[in-house]
């Protein structure tokens, strides 16, 4: 049971008497209306970083000049020039600038512009210089990034979630190949994260649906498109008004209205049938028959479905999970195997200077031992007098130093004096000496047997650790590498899948014309099911628009009183209220005169198509109600009746509205000196003079 069933079954069921609540609900349904009215919520859009590389091919002018080619440059030879281009944008208000036009700052909004849809922009020979593209931005406080590169102007490549702002691929949530795959991941990924439905109207007999490109195309801002206050298509105007103004009833207004368009369009194929008399419905009928097969056919040659958003979000969160927790077992081996190296540095310390107190024992028993004959260094005799000098004053013979004694049966003798024999039995007095100390020093070599046992037990401990710890890392990468394997297989059918539910559409349009054709004219079905579906759209109507009204007109209060402070701090000085309506149209007052917003002047016009944008930001979040991204792009603003003492004006309060509302502003002008003045040096990529900003 729903609130519209209710509120529709309750004023039919006096003329229809046998009406149940349950007819209702499934025209409803079946028409594809759903009462789900809830507000929308805000969500923040941001351009951290866009960056493009390839080569450009220009030519050279008759004043000598390598420059780009115009379509009377058709026949002169082409110099080839490599460029890079590479900006991290910041927060506010962000100027692309040069000297003169046709220098490429409006191209960087462009290269943005495809990464975020999925569609170029830009110029067919331009975007064939371009090579590679990497645009990073973030939804909240997540980072993505569009990553690809282009072979003759077509794009292949992937769509990340970047795990941190420092670089480094992250997570692929999708891939591409061509610019329809492309545009089918961005339309799904960004509806998903920005929170955004369906734009649906029936126009020229069929329904066309519009999604994330209709609302992108919303946030760019042309002098020369002026005409529609909310967007650049004036037949979406009114429905972007609903949806960025975040009011409950909007996508109910919108699937009623498509609904009600496209019986009235069949109901009037099945008048026009019965008038035309039988050749003219079989026509018409044969004509749907074969659209229907072929619709079959093209769907049947598609893969099952068996991939949306939704899963493939969770693939990936899996995936982020599994690549945590084998990080997390690497920095455990890291730590682990540090804990061997320190602990066989240790072990190998100890050996040494066991070592080293061994071989220095052995080397003074050895020079000890030794009965020089001469200096070394001059040749000079050792005299008989010198040997005694070594027995009776403890000298040495070559340096006159102090000797190292050795105690031989309670008699001091000098090693250098005594005769092989007694030099042999000396040694071995002395090592058995050494031998009884080391018998009186059990407890210190027991202490550094012990010491030495024991690095040895921790060494083995930490080998055992590493082990241990390797174990588990091989099991984490494998269960990272089956996890991520699954999202990127995921990843893989998402585009086919887009394409499946694009050819269920087109099956069902074509079905629902050939039951159109295929049933009586309208006069002769009397109560049927077919004019309860009339009966039931055309009451739910007056409703949705009812309650669209009541929830509406109060925002639309506030957003036409924040147009106003904001165009008057861009320059309408005489503005004195503006009063915004429901089907996006605006009356303005200015000077004690009212006009319509076709009526005024074009730089009017452009200020307050800008305040509209920022001030549907700035209600909708201030009320937590609105669904517009906080991201706006501004071209060439002054070449529409803005002098650059306007356009400094108009800049000076966008920085300061920017600040306020936390959105993001880029401004491309050929007005370069002024932006250097006014913005901060980071926020502003220019070129002087003849320059070309990439």
């Amino acid at each position: 049971m729903t609130v519209l069933g209710t509120e529709i079954h309750a004023k039919l069921v006096k003329q229809w008497k046998d009406l149940e609540l349950d007819q209702v609900e499934q025209i409803l349904v079946k028409t594809g209306i759903f009462d789900r009215s809830s507000a929308g919520v805000p969500v923040q859009l941001q351009i951290t970083r866009v960056a493009f590389s390839g080569t450009k091919s220009l030519v050279v002018n008759d004043g000598g000049d390598v420059v780009a080619p115009t379509e009377h440059d058709i026949d002169k030879p082409r110099v080839k020039v490599p460029f890079e281009f590479d900006w991290s944008p910041a927060t506010g208000v962000n100027g692309v600038g040069s000297g003169k036009n046709l220098r490429g700052k409006s191209s960087v909004m462009k290269v943005i512009s495809w990464a975020l849809v999925g569609r170029s922009p830009l110029r067919a020979d331009i975007q064939k210089w371009i090579s590679w593209v990497t645009v990073e931005f973030k939804i909240d406080v997540t980072l993505f990034a569009v990553v690809f590169d282009a072979v003759d102007g077509v794009p292949k490549g992937d769509l990340w979630q970047r795990t941190s702002s420092r670089g480094g691929d992250g997570v692929k949530l999708g891939a591409f190949t061509n610019e329809d795959t492309f545009e089918a991941l961005m339309n799904s990924f960004m509806l998903e994260r920005l929170r955004l439905e369906d734009i649906s109207v029936w126009a020229k007999d069929q329904l066309q649906p519009h999604a994330w490109p209709s609302y992108a195309g919303a946030l760019n801002f042309f002098a020369d498109k002026l005409d529609p206050l909310i967007g650049n298509v004036s037949t979406l105007s009114t429905r972007l008004l609903q949806m960025f103004a975040g009011t409950s009833w909007a996508p109910p207004v919108g699937q009623v209205n498509a609904a009600l368009g496209r019986y009235e369009y069949e109901s009037k194929l099945a008048s026009q049938k019965a008038l035309a008399g039988d050749d003219f419905a079989k026509r018409q009928l044969g004509d749907a028959e074969v659209r229907l097969e072929q619709a079959r056919a093209a769907l049947k040659a598609l893969p099952a479905a068996t991939t949306n958003v939704a899963s493939v979000l969770a693939l990936v969160s899996r995936a982020n999970d599994t690549s945590r927790k084998a990080h997390e077992q690497r920095l455990q081996l890291m730590t682990a195997r540090a804990a061997v190296d320190e602990a066989r540095a240790r072990v190998q310390a100890e050996l040494a200077s066991r070592r080293a107190v061994t071989e220095d024992m052995l080397a003074r028993r050895f020079f000890n031992s030794m009965q020089p004959s001469q200096c070394p260094r001059c040749a000079s005799k050792v005299t008989e007098e010198h040997r005694r000098a070594e027995h009776d004053e403890h000298e040495c013979s070559l340096c006159h130093a102090d000797l190292d004694l050795v105690a031989l049966d309670s008699e001091v003798m000098v090693a250098a004096n005594v005769s092989a024999d007694e030099r042999e039995q000396l040694t071995t007095q002395a090592t058995d000496a050494d031998v009884s100390d080391d018998d009186d020093d059990d407890d210190d070599d027991a202490d550094a047997i012990d010491v030495l046992s024991a690095l040895e037990q921790v060494l083995a401990a930490a080998e055992q650790s590493v082990r241990t710890v390797e174990a588990d890392l091989a099991n984490a990468e494998e269960a990272e590498q089956n996890a991520t394997s699954s999202a990127a297989a995921a990843q893989e059918d998402l585009a086919a899948t887009e394409q499946r539910q694009q050819a269920q559409i087109d099956l069902a349009r074509a079905q629902g014309a050939v039951d159109s054709l295929g049933v009586p004219p309208a006069e002769d079905l009397g109560n049927d099911e077919n004019d309860l579906i009339g009966v039931v759209l055309r009451t739910a109507k007056p409703i949705v628009d009812k309650w669209l009204k009541a929830d509406q007109d109060p925002i639309l209060d506030l957003i036409s009183q924040e147009i106003a402070r904001l165009a008057r701090e861009f320059g309408i000085g005489n503005l004195e209220r503006v009063a915004l309506k429901g089907n996006a149209n605006m009356r303005v007052w200015t000077g004690g005169a009212e006009d319509g917003y076709a009526s005024i002047t074009g730089g009017e016009r452009l200020r307050l198509k800008i305040a509209t944008a920022i001030a549907l930001m700035r209600v909708g979040k201030r009320e937590g109600v609105g669904r517009h991204p906080g991201l706006l792009f501004i071209d060439s603003p002054a070449s529409e009746e803005i002098g650059e003492d306007d356009l400094s004006e108009m800049l000076g309060a966008l920085v300061e509205v920017a600040a306020e509302t936390d959105v993001q502003l880029f401004v491309a002008t050929a007005h370069a000196a002024l932006l250097k003045r006014i913005l901060p040096a980071e926020n502003v990529r220019a070129a002087d003079g003849d320059g070309y900003v990439w």
